[in-house]
């Protein structure tokens, strides 16, 4: 593919490709030659939703007639999706924008602007995938699972195991403690509490919404939210 870029670059006559300023969602590609002409790009903007915002400089003395077209790579060749022709003022900017919704699979969009009499430019953008996130820890130690018996048996607290061995899986630390109740004539009872905790935010992503939210319905049930939701704590970062 970046061969085919190359040639279809090298036939727009003047077309410099830039690349400098990065985003989380998105971020310009290829090489950087210096920059020459009045005609220059600010800071890439993409949103959630894959709306992108670039604006276009003019670093020149007068106002210039300018036309940008985005044109998204389909596999075998760059199709305009929106093009548009404006004045810039001289010193100023007009930011272009065009909404190329995100999915699973990352994109190619190119932004060409060019203008009679002065060198055109170009700049391609890479959307990332889009990803659903979800990122949980713990204010301290979170009570999981509890166990009571009444028994002579040495196998105490074993009813915790399960559940100690799903929080361990999913990054928690885990810890037990048994408390014994001795009885004078009959049988000793054990209370065995278990605990989990994860000091440090813990980041998984998923292709789609529902798997994230599968995900969040089986973290909780090892490890509960209080109803203040301060037990176990869950952020979900746009990306």
């Amino acid at each position: 593919m970046k061969t085919l870029c190359k040639l279809l670059s090298a036939s727009l006559v003047g077309v410099v490709v830039l690349a400098t300023q990065t985003t989380a969602r998105a971020e310009p590609v290829g090489p950087s030659p210096k920059t020459t002409g009045v005609i220059d790009f600010g800071k890439l903007v993409v949103n959630e939703e894959g709306h992108i915002s670039y604006p276009i400089l003019n670093t020149g003395g007068t106002p210039l007639t300018v036309t940008y077209t985005f044109s998204r790579w389909d596999g075998g060749a760059w199709k305009p999706i929106r093009s548009n022709t404006v004045v810039v003022l001289a010193k100023s900017s007009w930011t272009a924008g065009v909404t190329v919704p995100r999915t699973k699979d990352a994109q190619q969009v190119r932004l060409d602007v060019s203008a009679v009499g002065h060198v055109s430019v170009a700049r391609e953008i890479k959307l990332h995938p889009k990803v659903y996130v979800i990122r949980y820890k713990t204010g301290g130690w979170v009570q999981i699972d509890y166990q009571f018996q009444k028994t002579t048996s040495e196998l105490i607290g074993q009813g915790v195991n399960a559940k100690m061995a799903e929080a361990k899986a999913l990054g928690f630390e885990t810890k037990r403690k048994i408390d014994r109740t001795v009885v004078a004539f009959g049988t000793d009872s054990y209370r065995t509490y278990a605990y989990a905790k994860l000091d440090d935010w813990k980041e998984k992503t998923f292709a789609t919404k529902e798997e994230r939210d599968a995900f969040e319905r089986s973290l909780v049930k090892v490890v509960p939210q209080n109803h203040h939701g301060t037990a176990l704590l869950i952020r979900y970062p746009l990306r």
